[in-house]
């Protein structure tokens, strides 16, 4: 069930720090999916100071300024700490349609060995998927600190990114990016976006209509806010 302004409590009522909304979001996450929509959110909870901050967090670290993450990790979150699957990512290559109807026109497979492979970790994706295609190599790599800086080459034309869908829908929407293979050819990320909050947070009304907004805007049913369990089997069981 969604939240309402009603049911958030009057915000005049609230403290200036329970109006306080702070958000932690891996960049990409940040920049390619989350900052497109989260107006939407913000005009529906008028009064609220929100703070987006784009961070890769570490799970050992305390969270106590967080409110609630979206990270792109695995399981292990630390004890004391609420978290939810949102999305399993499925990773396959994308381009510029410049590229795709270039110099060396990518038509097959076969093609990509006129390419350059763009990677945003130290190549085990892209080999991962060259394995699982049956693709030859590329004509050479470059390798970026983020997926960020990936997909802005990929746009400029200068050679193919491995991403999922998550971080590309807007580009390939507006057509800055297409995925020159059929959809069999992805290959599934070893890591997922999963929400994260303390468990005390889960107790302000803004942090469960926060994640039960961004749950069903990616598809997803809503999460059980109610789960206050602390041990990590309890918030596995969540997912």
């Amino acid at each position: 069930m969604a939240y309402t302004l009603r049911e958030l409590d009057d915000y005049r009522g609230l403290s200036s720090a329970d109006r306080h909304f702070r958000i932690v979001v891996t960049p990409s996450f940040g920049e390619n999916w989350l900052l497109p929509r989260i107006f939407q959110f913000i005009e529906r909870h008028p009064g609220f100071e929100f703070s987006l901050v784009a961070s890769n967090l570490d799970p050992q670290n305390p969270w106590d300024d967080i409110d609630v993450a979206i990270q792109y990790g695995g399981t292990d979150w630390g004890s004391g700490r609420w978290w939810g699957t949102l999305r399993q990512v499925n990773l396959r290559p994308v381009c510029s349609p410049r590229l795709f109807n270039g110099k060396h026109p990518i038509r097959s497979l076969r093609d990509l060995s006129e390419h350059r492979l763009l990677h945003e970790d130290d190549g085990s994706e892209w080999a991962r998927w060259l394995r699982m295609a049956g693709a030859p190599q590329g004509r050479e790599s470059v390798y970026f600190g983020s997926v960020n800086l990936a997909l802005s080459a990929a746009r400029g034309g200068h050679g193919l990114a491995l991403v999922s869908s998550t971080l590309s829908e807007n580009d390939e929407r507006s057509g800055q990016l297409i995925v020159p293979f059929d959809a069999k050819s992805a290959i599934s990320g070893q890591k997922a976006y999963v929400c994260v909050c303390d468990h005390v947070k889960l107790q302000k009304p803004i942090v469960a209509s926060f994640i039960e907004w961004v749950q069903i805007a990616m598809g997803q049913n809503a999460l059980p806010h109610e789960n206050t369990a602390t041990t990590d089997a309890a918030m596995d069981s969540v997912e």
